[in-house]
């Protein structure tokens, strides 16, 4: 598996801080575990705005979604649909791959994602285009504090 944590660059742009193979290690006999993603403020502050569109999920700072999406296959048809473009939201969102594959485009880039990458993405700016067969995602928003 591996796990890429998106943020910001000198320019403004989201991009990935950072990425690394997850390798849990013994953390009791029996049970292995990686720490993939945690936080030290409840809520966790916001980041600045995004240049992308503000997608208002309309959670209170501190509380949790936990979702199953299925995501149809990126086209120039469903081009337009929110999801697909450059937007960001006031969560910090934790995801992993469950089935198919995901682009997800950054202000810097893209990633390609496959089954079982996860991504910490603290409200940046980013779209999901799924490849060709789709996908599936598990996916756990947290509210952040009020924007900066």
């Amino acid at each position: 598996m591996r796990l890429f944590t998106l943020g910001i660059d000198a320019e403004g742009r989201s991009c990935v801080n950072d990425e690394r193979d997850i390798e849990p290690t013994e953390a009791i006999p029996g049970v292995n575990v990686a720490n993939l993603f945690s936080t030290i403020e409840c809520p966790p502050p916001a980041p600045p705005p995004g240049q992308g569109a503000f997608d208002d999920m309309g959670m209170t700072p501190g509380t949790v979604t936990w979702m199953l999406v299925d995501v149809a296959p990126f086209s120039e048809e469903n081009r337009s649909i929110q999801a697909t473009e450059l937007h960001y939201n006031n969560t910090i969102e934790l995801f992993c791959v469950l089935e198919g594959s995901v682009n997800t485009i950054l202000g810097n880039g893209s990633l390609h994602l496959r089954p079982g990458d996860c991504v910490a993405m603290p409200g940046v700016d980013h779209a999901t285009r799924a490849g060709s067969d789709g996908a599936r995602i598990l996916s756990i928003s947290i509210a952040l504090g009020p924007p900066n």
